[in-house]
């Protein structure tokens, strides 16, 4: 079987169809592995660790199907089910175990860096 430019053209389609599937579902693999992996030990190599692999399946899928396209659904895929992370968390809903700084403390810090300036 030769590259998918050689297919006929239904069959054509269907794959690259099903090609770009395959890049959304990896791209939500990775948002999702890596909005809860980012603070693994040793703290900012993992998460560089994870920015570069990130960085390199956008290249290598973009490079593979042969279109800018290719290489930005994983990126936006990932944006999006870090953004929807990210909203369940403003919603109080917190996943992470995290205690958020109370108001207080908040305008306290504020009233200091504002002394300091």
């Amino acid at each position: 079987m030769g590259t998918p430019q050689d297919l006929p053209g239904r069959r054509q389609r269907a794959f690259t169809a099903v090609a770009y599937l395959v890049l959304l579902v990896l791209g939500a693999m990775q948002g999702l592995i890596g909005s809860f992996q980012y603070s693994r030990s040793p703290v900012p190599l993992v998460a560089i660790l994870l920015a570069l692999v990130i960085f390199a399946t956008c290249v290598l899928c973009g490079w593979g199907m042969r279109s800018f396209a290719g290489g930005l659904l994983p990126a936006l895929v990932l944006a999006l089910a870090l953004g929807v992370l990210a909203l369940v968390r403003s919603r109080h809903e917190d996943l992470s175990g995290v205690r958020r700084a109370s108001d207080r403390f908040r305008l306290q810090l504020a009233l200091k860096l504002k002394e300091m300036v």
